[in-house]
């Protein structure tokens, strides 16, 4: 298992460090689903704005490039789209700057997260396994630990998303060190296609285990 090399993966939060936000710290936060159909905003009448009525239409074919709705001020490559969102653990891996002149436009309120996936039932062993022994290198051994109430699972690097900081709830929990370098490794060779040789060299041990 990918732990036997990188040890400890969780470690607790004493009160002043948890209420800081930090690279590597665990939150609770909404992470949309971007593989289903995303509905958005329509006239129910289009020839009667003023109306005021509105339906959900899924993916028409005119999705960012439609007449404006002037009421709600949504330009013609504008969308509010309705989709799909759930609470999941995350990881925090990129914080905000200020960058002075111009603070105020470039002042970011997001920070950039991976999002943590529990396996299903019905996922197999050998799923699970091939998942842990990271033959899938977008895909992130999340082990479980019971006492800390954390599910076995995958960090996902292929959805990792912004969220907006007041979007984000605090779990008092970070990854350890070494974990943290593990998930940062494994972030920049999903990124630039560069990581440390000794992480292919124990993914190639892992898979040859399977």
């Amino acid at each position: 298992m990918v732990v036997e090399y990188v040890g400890e993966f969780y470690r607790r939060l004493a009160p002043p460090e948890a209420r800081r936000l930090e690279r590597g710290h665990l939150r609770m936060a909404p992470i949309f689903y971007l593989d289903g159909p995303r509905q958005t905003l329509r006239h129910a009448d289009p020839a009667r704005e003023e109306r005021s009525l509105y339906r959900l239409v899924e993916e028409p074919d005119d999705i960012f490039s439609h007449p404006p709705i002037h009421e709600i001020r949504l330009r013609q490559d504008e969308e509010l789209l309705a989709t799909r969102t759930k609470k999941r653990p995350v990881i925090v891996a990129g914080l905000p700057e200020a960058w002075a002149p111009g603070a105020g436009r470039l002042r970011e309120r997001s920070v950039i997260c991976l999002p943590v996936y529990s396996f299903k039932e019905s996922d197999t062993e050998e799923f699970r396994a091939r998942v842990d022994a990271i033959e899938y290198p977008p895909w992130i051994p999340f082990p479980p630990n019971d006492a800390l109430g954390l599910r076995a699972g995958f960090i996902r690097l292929d959805r990792m998303q912004a969220v907006e900081q007041r979007h984000l709830e605090r779990m008092g929990l970070a990854l350890t060190e070494s974990a943290e370098r593990f998930v940062s490794e494994w972030t920049r060779y999903h990124l630039t296609g560069q990581i440390e040789p000794i992480w292919l060299e124990i993914r190639a041990e892992l898979v040859s285990h399977l």
